[in-house]
């Protein structure tokens, strides 16, 4: 590159990213300002839109859609999210029991976004989000957490090149639940809201084991903590901003 050209690509490049961190802050926004008016669809599809597959090619426009960074920006390079045939039958494959007898009213509300196409053979891994009905009743809520590690189990038998099932329950933690989980051992995570951790084995029937870290994480903790992340990019664009700002006030003032 020339020098002319080099300095015209940073122009560029800084403009776009200026755009995806501005995207972002209105992501963010919509999530704030979701209520128990919003559906489980809503706040899934504003997470991770469902019915519909990325691939890894066309990674920089589909940014815009996968916004599985609400929950951690690692999951940005997971790009396969299952088009709505495949999703119906990987969640016929796990329904527990009793969602099946309730048929499309138990259906439970996940989305799934993998690492790869899970129907290759390379070995993948899948996050799963699962948002939970708004309870303080701590028998409900604990039974919620059961339901995971059942469901989890059906999923890793499923989909046999499965090697890590990232989980995340989203569902309301009062004070009373929250000590119950400390008290069976879930690590409380550095948050402004409520997250608590713990790893479990997922054992498929051949004995294989697939480590299925589980988050159980409050709604304010998803807003808060990404908006924490995405404020330090804020400002520094802001910081930039203003040194440019004041630079050409400089130069016409000379």
């Amino acid at each position: 590159m020339t020098d002319l050209i080099y300095e015209k690509s940073l122009e560029a490049s800084a403009r776009t990213l200026t755009e995806y961190i501005l995207y972002r802050e209105k992501i963010i926004a919509k999530m704030k300002a979701m209520t128990a008016d919003n559906t489980e669809d809503e706040i899934h599809n504003l997470i991770v839109p469902r019915w519909e597959t990325f691939h890894q090619d066309s990674i920089v426009s589909d940014v815009y859609q996968n916004n599985a960074w609400l929950l951690d920006d690692k999951f940005m390079t997971f790009r396969t999210i299952l088009s709505e045939a495949r999703m119906g039958e990987v969640i016929s494959a796990i329904s527990l029991d009793d969602e099946k007898i309730a048929g499309e009213i138990g259906r439970p509300d996940i989305a799934m976004i993998f690492s790869a196409d899970p129907k290759n053979s390379m070995p993948v891994d899948v996050v799963v989000i699962e948002i939970k009905k708004k309870t303080d009743n701590e028998k409900e809520n604990q039974y919620a957490i059961n339901q995971l590690l059942e469901r989890a189990h059906k999923l890793a038998e499923h989909c046999p090149n499965i090697q890590r099932i990232w989980y995340y329950a989203i569902l309301q933690i009062n004070d009373s639940f929250a000590r119950s989980l400390r008290q069976q051992e879930w690590a409380t995570l550095f948050s402004k809201g409520k997250v608590y951790y713990q790893e479990f084995p997922t054992e498929r029937s051949n004995g294989t084991i697939v480590p299925t870290p589980i988050f159980a994480m409050s709604f304010d903790a998803i807003v808060s903590d990404t908006q924490s992340r995405n404020h330090t990019f804020l400002e520094i664009l802001r910081s930039a901003m203003k040194q440019e700002s004041n630079r050409l006030a400089d130069m016409t003032a000379k």
